[in-house]
């Protein structure tokens, strides 16, 4: 509905991260069309960031995230949001579990319940882990949101764990979400305990996937009975292989099972057309980077 969409709030950066005010301007979701924001799940590694900029080229949308990271404040203006005004929210199933998204509903003592541990390993046991402990701030964020629905990414395992090793230990200007590891840098024991910690949490975060599908289809179907949510319904596995080698096709299919409720781009003949093309022949340095590996650049 061209009017809808005429009608959107935008948002952009904040000037604090965006002095200059270069960064994009992003739509919201219209209230009236009673969005329920998919999480976009994925390990940490894996090209949420850059997963989050194809829809946002692509829609003209803004999309959330259930952390703070004021790094990506000048490309995502809504990095802080997890509202229902976003088109997706980011997170990783090893900080949010599906526990965890099924208790942000909860009110009150409630909150107290104990949920898995996804993490790798641990000098305390943590088998069981009190959410209001460990996810306290997630809950004053987040209160509103209940995905139904999960957009996830996945990545082989070692270029995943690599790609956030090089994130989160690589400082300096050589750091952040494109960080690379120079040979000056590099720390055989560290790298070893980082890979191995990551591996056990990589594992536990596929428990947490199928613990969300099982649990959205079951309550569907008790609710709907033979019109219940089905797996495919639930939850689409975007694989970052095939988005680097076919990039149009792939996100054309996310989006096709997001369906957006309205664009930012142009409506002719009833059908949304998404901007797929030039997301995809954008290059951002800011939130993507070549593969790569400790043997050298892939």
């Amino acid at each position: 509905d061209p009017a809808a969409i005429a009608a959107q709030a935008t948002i952009r950066p904040p000037r604090l991260a965006d002095p200059d005010l270069k960064g994009p301007v992003r739509k919201l979701v219209p209230s009236e069309c009673r969005w329920e924001p998919p999480v976009l799940w994925s390990f940490p590694g894996s090209g949420n960031t850059w997963m989050r900029q194809l829809l946002e080229v692509s829609t003209g949308i803004a999309t959330g995230s259930v952390y703070n990271d004021f790094s990506l404040l000048s490309l995502f203006p809504a990095e802080r949001r997890c509202t229902i005004d976003v088109l997706v929210v980011k997170a990783h199933a090893s900080h949010t579990p599906a526990e965890l998204l099924r208790h942000w509903s909860l009110e009150g003592e409630a909150r107290d319940a104990l949920i898995p541990y996804h993490g790798g390993a641990s000098p305390v046991d943590l088998s069981k882990t009190r959410v209001d402990a460990m996810y306290k701030h997630y809950f004053r964020k987040c209160k509103a949101w209940r995905p139904r629905r999960a957009l996830l990414l996945d990545r082989e395992p070692f270029d995943a764990i690599w790609s956030e090793y090089q994130r989160r230990f690589v400082g300096g200007d050589n750091g952040g979400h494109v960080a690379r590891i120079l040979e000056s840098q590099w720390d055989d024991v560290g790298w070893l305990e980082a890979a191995t910690n990551a591996a056990g949490s990589y594992v536990a975060t596929w428990t947490s996937h199928r613990s969300f599908v099982n649990d959205v289809v079951s309550k569907s179907k008790h609710a709907n009975g033979k019109n219940g949510a089905r797996p495919s319904d639930v939850m689409l596995i975007v694989p970052f292989a095939d988005m680097v080698v076919k990039c149009e096709a792939i996100l054309t299919r996310a989006l096709e099972w997001l369906a957006p409720p309205v664009s930012a781009t142009s409506v002719h003949n009833n059908r949304t057309r998404w901007d797929v093309a030039r997301a995809c022949v954008r290059s951002d340095s800011a939130v993507k980077r070549p593969t790569a590996s400790p043997e050298g650049e892939a």
